[in-house]
């Protein structure tokens, strides 16, 4: 195989574009489903709590027929399931936010050396909140129609039903219009006291939040939207921003040639990367900076890796934030068990209560890094393929089943025999993994060279539709936030039959009688977020973003 077949077998992302990290647009997906969940089993978790441990027995004692909500409360099991459900809302809001920051505010940070950054970056930074503003218009306007001449919509009755519905969303363009004045502040923040105070400051923000959650939870909605409890949970969202916006920059700066994308480096990152199909996560220019990120030279003002030197640092490993997001979930789950299985159903609020967990903040910190860092495998063919004269680089290619980043050899180094590498260590006989040589001794390429081909298409249809649904979450968060009350209504009409189903098993044989019916329960109820979530991704994938797109807005 000639270098010029090699070159022209890698395959090309479209448009000449970088592929985007699947790891990242499956946790985007991820978290759509655990809104959508949250919101299933809220008003459930809400009648536990008032209901407490003893609901059964008090019911018994009162001569009357325990409802499913009391039984429910009387199944520890239950109650902790559905309690670490509850973290996943305030979870999912932090991942909306950070993924965006993590891929935008590094490219501003860079960008902010430059003259004239505060006048080049109004035109780009005005485009992102256009895009946002036209996909809430869009939506608005299908949904007045629904709701005057199909089914009534209770948020989309008025403009302040509205304007109080989208809050998230309000408070993404506010981050948005920040972000410049964000990465500025980042890009000359970096000495380890900067770092220091931020970490006391996250922890006085956490503080006051257990404040809120303890002293507020009883009469929370009942506050003015003045109310400093109520712009805590804007305050805690804004940290969360600018806590990913930090770590994408250190990540940009060892795993990244330059914290943009391909194509148009004006506008191709539109800044959507959480809620829309945004050009902002991709891969960066990798190359030897995985495999060497500690030996660095100046390039345009900033640290950058060079050909020699040791991996990235422990904390910048996916190892280190998987073990991490294990330990805190078994951190969590022993918590939430403690309370639930002792009766402790205060303590259950408090740990959930809104966008105050901080359970919720850690998990969606170690999901975005785990999901952002290259695994160790993807790092030692890295440090494999600079070796030995190959680039390592992201491709996309779904024949590569270990590892998200592909690898091509370079065409100058295609031709290195094999006798050149016995002469550093390497052998005819035991050729390096994963790398595949012919008779003529040339290195032919890196990766899996007995992959069935039907497999791997299963593969990159998966990759498709994960990416596909993902871009929808926008679209996704601009409809779940205006017809909750519809879609909840609509989910009990397919819940409320088990759910008087359990009620009567339990009245017949007690709790064990009923368990059945309540595992069938819990089914339909994530059957029906499922479903709910794949609908409107896949309306806002083919509806919204082709029509928008014509106008040059999603």
């Amino acid at each position: 195989m000639t270098s010029s077949s090699i070159s022209a077998s890698r395959p090309a992302s479209a448009k000449g574009r970088r592929p985007r990290i699947f790891a990242i647009e499956l946790l985007r997906l991820l978290a759509i489903v655990g809104i959508a969940t949250f919101h299933t089993f809220l008003l459930t978790f809400e009648q536990i709590a008032v209901n407490g441990p003893h609901a059964v027995l008090a019911a018994a004692q009162a001569g009357a027929t325990p409802s499913f909500f009391a039984i429910i409360s009387s199944a520890p099991l239950a109650v902790w399931l559905i309690s670490m459900l509850m973290f996943l809302g305030a979870w999912g809001n932090h991942i909306f936010f950070m993924i965006s920051a993590f891929f935008l505010v590094p490219r501003l940070a860079q960008r902010s050396r430059h003259k004239g950054f505060p006048r080049e970056e109004w035109k780009p930074t005005a485009l992102r909140i256009a895009k946002v503003l036209a996909a809430v218009v869009f939506y608005v306007v299908v949904l007045m129609v629904v709701n005057r001449w199909i089914v009534p919509i209770q948020a989309v009755g008025g403009l302040r039903d509205v304007i109080l519905s989208l809050e998230f969303v309000w408070l993404y363009v506010l981050f948005v219009l920040l972000a410049p004045f964000i990465g500025w502040c980042i890009e000359r923040c970096r000495k380890k006291w900067c770092v220091a105070l931020w970490v006391l400051a996250l922890a006085v923000i956490y503080g006051l939040n257990v404040y809120v959650a303890i002293s507020g939870r009883n009469f929370f909605d009942s506050l003015s939207i003045l109310d400093w409890r109520k712009q805590m949970s804007a305050l805690t969202y804004f940290a969360s921003y600018i806590c990913a916006g930090a770590l994408g920059c250190a990540w940009q700066r060892w795993y990244g040639h330059k914290p943009t994308v391909a194509g148009n480096s004006e506008d191709a990152d539109n800044g959507n990367a959480a809620f829309d199909s945004s050009e902002s996560n991709t891969y960066p220019d990798v190359g030897r900076t995985a495999a060497y990120p500690n030996k660095v030279a100046r390039v345009d003002g900033r640290r950058r890796a060079d050909s020699a030197g040791t991996h990235a640092p422990m904390w910048l490993t996916r190892r280190f934030w998987a073990t991490a997001l294990i330990a805190l979930i078994l951190v969590a789950g022993c918590i939430v068990a403690f309370a639930a299985f002792g009766g402790h159903f205060g303590l259950l609020m408090v740990l959930s209560f809104k966008s105050t967990s901080a359970f919720s903040f850690l998990f969606a910190v170690c999901s975005l890094m785990c999901a952002a860092c290259p695994s160790a495998r993807a790092q030692k063919r890295s440090l494999l393929g600079t070796e030995w004269g190959l680039e390592h680089l992201p491709t996309g290619d779904t024949k590569s089943d270990d590892t998200e980043y592909g690898a091509r050899i370079l065409p100058g180094n295609a031709t290195k025999s094999v006798e050149a590498l016995q002469g550093r260590g390497g052998s005819t006989e035991r050729p390096l993994p994963g790398i595949v040589t012919e008779s003529d001794g040339t290195l032919q390429g890196l990766g899996n060279s007995t992959k069935k081909p039907l497999w791997s298409s299963v593969k990159a249809f998966c990759r498709r539709a994960v990416e596909a649904l993902a871009s929808g979450i926008l679209g996704f968060y601009i409809v779940q936030a205006l017809t909750y009350y519809s879609w909840i209504a609509l989910q009990n009409r397919f819940a409320d039959p088990v759910a008087a189903h359990v009620a009567s098993a339990f009245a017949v044989g007690g709790m064990s009688a009923s368990s059945g019916w309540l595992v069938e329960w819990f089914v339909v109820e994530v059957v029906f977020s499922l479903v709910f979530v794949l609908v409107v991704c896949l309306i806002d994938r083919f509806i919204r973003q082709p029509l928008l797109r014509l106008i040059k807005l999603a």
